[in-house]
């Protein structure tokens, strides 16, 4: 199965009240890099922190600190399946993609 959604679902999740989302998934990789980028620079723009992706391996692997009333809170997000490997869904020091537990 390939995934994908219209740029204007961020509407949602900014009107929703996220934070931060986790793109860690079997999927993310689902529109080539080109759609990872795509998606990378929306949330980018619309200040929405991620995690378990980015423009690189070191990126994707980064955590996302948010305070809130004094209280910091970490996130961190991993793919843990083989599938992403296989499909090239990794994240590389080349290539955008998910932080991957291996």
């Amino acid at each position: 199965m390939i995934f994908g959604a219209d740029p204007e679902t961020i509407e949602g999740l900014k009107y929703a009240g996220f934070d931060v989302v986790s793109l860690a998934n079997n999927h993310f990789g689902d529109q080539g890099v080109a759609g990872m980028n795509f998606t990378l620079s929306h949330l980018n723009k619309n200040e929405i922190e991620f995690i378990g992706a980015g423009e690189s391996e070191v990126k994707a692997r980064e955590p996302k600190i948010i305070e809130r009333n004094g209280v910091k809170f970490a996130f961190l997000g991993y793919n843990d399946t083989k599938s992403a490997i296989r499909k090239g869904y990794a994240a590389t020091s080349e290539k955008p993609g998910v932080a991957v537990l291996t």
